[in-house]
This record gives C-alpha cells, sequence and structure tokens, in this order.
C-alpha cells in the first residue's frame, strides 16, 4: 500500500487525514479512512482494533492495523469503478483535490546517515578519506518535515543551501538491540527525503565536530510523497535514486551503492531505542552542489527553483524553493 498524510483543499488549517492511493481508477485518488466509517466500509476485525485515520496509530497496531486497511480498500473498490460512482460519494478524492503532508508527519527521532554511499564518500575527500567502519549520522527534529509540493524555505542571511535524495525507512515496531538478521521485522516501510543542509553553516560547525543548525532549518526534511509498505518493495538493496533541479538530473545512484545495508542501518541504531514512526535515512549517493568542481556556488539552491527528488517504487517528492 501507499499511505498518504494529506487535507482536503477546502480545509486548509485541519488536522492531517489518513488516505491509500488508489492507482486503478480513471485517475490517482485517495481512499480517506476517516470518511470510511459514514460510508458504511469495514472499519474492524475484531472488537479491539479499529479503523486507524492517522498514520502513527496505524504503525503502533502493526499488521493487525493494516489489515483492517487493507480490508476497507478491498470493499470500496468492490463497489466503485469510478470515480463519479455514487458509491465513491467522499470516501475517494481525486489526488489533485488534496495537499499532500509529511509521509510521517512527527517522527519522533529522524536518524540522517552520513557518507553512506561509496560515490559521495569520493566526492567528499576534502571532508573525509576513508569510508566510515560503522554507520554515521546525526538527528534531524521534526520541525524540519514537510511534505510533497510544500517549499523548501530558504532562511534569511543563510548561504549554501544544498540537497540530499535518500531513503527514508520507517520504523513501525518498537525496538532494541535488534539483530541484523531480525532487523526488516521492525521496518514498516519507505518514502523518499530530501535532507536539505545549510552548507556554510555545517562545516563551520564540523570543524568543532559537531552539526546541528546546519541540517535543522524548517522544511529542511521534505519527507514523501507517502509512505511505500516494505511488501510493496522487491529488494530495498537495488532501487534507483535521482534528484533534479528545475529539470537538470544532479544526483543519480542505487542502493546497492549503500556501504551500511538497510538492514545494518536498523540494527545498528536501535542500540537506542526505536519506536514506531521513527526514520532512519540512508545517506545520499554523489553529485550534491557542495563538492562540485570548479566552482559549486551555481548548484546551491535559490528561490524560484524546483527540487524533484525520486526512488524507484516510491515516487517523486515535489518541492518549490522560496526565500524566507
Amino acid at each position: 500500500m501507499k499511505l498518504a498524510t494529506f487535507r482536503l483543499e477546502t480545509e486548509s488549517q485541519a488536522s492531517l487525514r489518513l488516505g491509500v492511493l488508489v492507482e486503478t481508477l480513471e485517475k490517482p485518488a485517495l481512499l480517506d479512512l476517516l470518511a470510511c466509517p459514514k460510508a458504511g466500509h469495514p472499519t474492524t476485525v475484531d472488537a479491539d482494533v479499529n479503523l486507524p485515520t492517522a498514520v502513527l496509530p496505524l504503525l503502533r497496531r502493526g499488521e493487525t492495523g493494516f489489515g483492517v486497511v487493507r480490508d476497507t480498500v478491498d470493499s470500496v473498490l468492490s463497489q466503485v469503478s469510478s470515480l463519479e460512482d455514487p458509491e465513491a460519494g467522499d470516501v475517494l478524492v481525486p489526488l489533485g483535490d488534496v495537499t499532500l503532508g509529511p509521509a510521517i508527519p512527527n517522527p519522533g527521532k529522524i536518524i540522517s546517515a552520513g557518507l553512506n554511499f561509496s560515490e559521495h564518500v569520493g566526492e567528499a575527500a576534502s571532508l573525509t578519506s576513508d569510508a566510515p567502519e560503522c554507520p554515521m549520522a546525526f538527528i534531524k527534529v521534526s520541525t524540519t518535515v514537510s511534505g510533497h509540493e510544500q517549499p523548501i524555505i530558504l532562511p534569511q542571511g543563510v548561504s549554501d543551501i544544498d540537497y540530499e535524495v535518500e531513503l527514508a525507512i520507517v520504523i513501525g515496531k518498537k525496538g532494541k538491540r535488534i539483530a541484523e538478521a531480525d532487523a526488516m521485522d521492525y521496518v514498516a516501510g519507505y518514502a523518499v527525503f530530501n535532507d536539505v543542509s545549510a552548507r556554510a553553516i555545517q562545516f563551520r560547525e564540523m570543524e568543532k565536530g559537531l552539526l546541528n543548525l546546519g541540517k535543522n532549518f524548517d522544511t529542511f526534511g521534505p519527507l514523501g510523497p507517502w509512505l511505500v509498505t516494505k511488501d510493496e518493495i522487491a529488494d530495498v538493496q537495488d532501487l534507483d535514486l535521482m534528484l533534479r533541479v528545475n529539470g537538470e538530473l544532479r544526483q543519480q545512484g542505487n542502493t546497492a551503492q549503500m556501504i551500511h545495508s538497510v538492514s545494518a542501518l536498523v540494527a545498528y541504531w536501535s542500540q537506542m531505542t526505536l519506536e514506531p514512526g521513527d526514520v532512519i535515512t540512508s545517506g545520499t549517493p554523489s553529485g550534491v552542489a557542495a563538492f562540485r568542481e570548479p566552482d559549486p556556488t551555481p548548484y546551491y539552491l535559490k528561490p524560484g527553483d524546483v527540487v524533484e527528488a525520486s526512488i524507484e517504487g516510491l515516487g517523486t517528492l515535489r518541492n518549490p524553493v522560496s526565500s524566507g
């Protein structure tokens, strides 16, 4: 399944709803789980598990919660063949009539890997000459997170804003000290992530062995366009990634180039407790602006740019760039 958080166009201040992407009708639509009880579709599999209508409660209920959602989707689609059918009612909303939110609106923690693609290590030779022996990461805070088509806002007086397409690994089950062989049992699914960075601040912080503000301005963590459950991805270690700015290809790679695999990252970072809705990112392939030769300046983001980060099977996360 592809799960999306969204608001109707008429609900600019409302809480985010939870929907399931439906791609089998005449145009893409979201099945609005909040509307399903009113329409009489299945909302429970037993007395203790009702239909989840927000992403974190769904993750916390695990496979039982996912089962309720799948049953509901099947019930709706067995009765609806078109968005024009009366049975569609308010349950199916054309994708063009909604504003998408982040795949995970308020993650407890975002553990963002650094230097985890072999070619990116090579282009960052001015920072380090060796691939890390164990996973390296920094924490991004939840206020960085934004959704598909929402702007990346360049802070006033801050220069050298860069992009990084990354795989987001969404945790679905609480765990600690997870064995690598068991790590995938704790993964709910995946999304596209853009680790936006203020390089001038980042590199100044890194000179002192720290990294915080350069990665944590508001909107510096677009996450979406939806959460794709892991059963839809045949091999997470063989996914193409790419990033374009104004249509120009800037980054291209494959998750096979990861130095530490998805399961290795989950196992390593589970030395601290991982909880449903936590996000671990993969690191990024080569092609970031900061290491462009001879001059990176033309490649840094500026107001009016449009960034499109894509991962095979997960979709394209599109964000315009604006000034703060």
